[in-house]
């Protein structure tokens, strides 16, 4: 086994980048901080989505308004 790994030391390089991508997704999807940051996250984007939507159509109206 050193030998394989000795003379194609690749291997090795791809199984710890293997590990480590696995180890980041098991966070990402198990840590309750990380979940509540992605969540929040949502929270306000939909609000900022849904202010952008009243002001377009309060603009919209302010321009049917003037003709």
């Amino acid at each position: 086994m050193f030998d394989l790994l000795n003379n194609k030391p690749q291997i090795g390089v791809i199984s710890g980048l293997g590990s480590w991508i696995m180890y980041v997704l098991q966070e990402v999807f198990t840590n309750d901080a990380f979940l509540k940051i992605v969540a929040g996250f949502g929270i306000w984007l939909g609000l900022i989505v849904a202010v952008l939507s009243v002001w377009s159509k309060l603009i919209e109206i302010k321009k049917l308004k003037r003709k």
